[in-house]
């Protein structure tokens, strides 16, 4: 009988029943503010202080509200996901990144946000962030709606810097919300993504960059021949020296030696072409070295010259040698 009677006091000043679900004990919460809307009661602390009393509210089968409850609750507000206050979603992200994973090691990739230009919540792994005092590609290319570059809305990262654990939360955010500070240039389904697409038409340049410098992050990609996105990269529009824009796969790289030995050849427009990483172009058709191709396409090119600007008879011949012996060289390794 005594589940029926209001004999538990709450901390807002109401009396429950002991039946009376989601009623706690102040438990270990380390401090934490605890989010607004979490359907949560607990226990007047002062109550708790007499120990005939706590014995009677473990003896109905009270428990502490700890972190780890704490967190399971928050979670518990978003599978199913009914909606949630912009305020409300910062103070759940906020509680959670401040929980050691040692207490709490739930996956959290069900929690949502509001992203930069759109009202709606949205999973992490659709979000990106930026390092502070950081300029990237995403910080350069956010505030454009076609990118499909979201980031936090701006309360989340001024919830966070006033904790002084920027960099920290970003990478948690990565490591456990999917965020990413680098575009998804492929899909789950290994299809080229929006984001993808917005550097092929308006930054070619940075795209190439991209690729370069974070080559490890992307390289899985191209692996395969039927590689979609490999295929767009490879037909990307690219600036060449000689001003006009070619195709990425019919260009080479312009490296001293390479301008020597073909000088009839595309050559790509890049900056800082001497940079040993550009030589993964080579996966998208871009020659890097002399090569069988290289003197193939140097033939070609001289074949397509007007009669006015035909090489000498040496000149040819110098390429047949070349190509002669690079079929040698190549024998010889298998």
């Amino acid at each position: 009988e005594a589940a029926k009677i209001p004999l538990i006091p709450l901390s807002d000043g109401r009396w429950v029943k002991p039946s009376q679900s989601n009623v706690f004990l102040p438990g270990d919460t380390n401090g934490a503010e605890l989010p607004d809307g979490l359907d949560t009661f607990l226990v007047d602390h002062e109550a708790c202080q007499d120990a005939k009393r706590m014995d009677f509210f473990l003896w109905v089968g009270l428990k502490k509200c700890d972190q780890a409850e704490v967190c399971r609750m928050i979670m518990g507000l978003y599978n199913p996901f009914r909606g949630r206050t912009l305020t409300g979603s910062v103070q759940d992200l906020i509680y959670l990144f401040q929980t050691p994973r040692t207490v709490y090691g739930g996956s959290v990739k069900e929690l949502q946000f509001i992203g930069t230009g759109s009202p709606h919540f949205v999973y992490g792994s659709r979000l990106y962030i930026v390092y502070p005092n950081k300029t990237t590609i995403i910080s350069k290319y956010f505030g454009n709606s076609t990118s499909q570059m979201s980031t936090f809305d701006p309360v989340y990262i001024e919830a966070v810097r006033k904790l002084g654990k920027e960099t920290k939360f970003i990478n948690w955010a990565c490591s456990y919300l999917d965020v990413s500070t680098l575009p998804r240039l492929v899909d789950y389904k290994g299809d080229p993504t929006q984001e993808f697409y917005f550097l092929k038409v308006n930054a070619v340049e940075d795209l190439l960059l991209l690729l370069r410098d974070n080559w490890d992050c992307y390289a899985r990609h191209f692996i395969s021949n039927r590689s979609r996105i490999k295929r767009s990269i490879s037909q990307i529009g690219v600036k060449c020296i000689d001003g006009l824009t070619r195709r990425l796969d019919e260009t080479v790289l312009p490296l001293e030696a390479l301008k020597l030995a073909g000088p009839d050849l595309i050559f790509i427009n890049i900056p800082e072409p001497e940079n040993s990483r550009w030589l993964n172009l080579s996966t998208f058709g871009v020659l890097t070295s002399l090569s069988t191709e290289f003197y193939l396409r140097e033939l070609k090119a001289l074949a397509a010259l007007p009669v006015a600007n035909i090489p000498s008879k040496r000149a040819i011949e110098l390429i047949y040698t070349k190509l002669a012996s690079d079929k040698e060289h190549q024998l010889e390794i298998q």
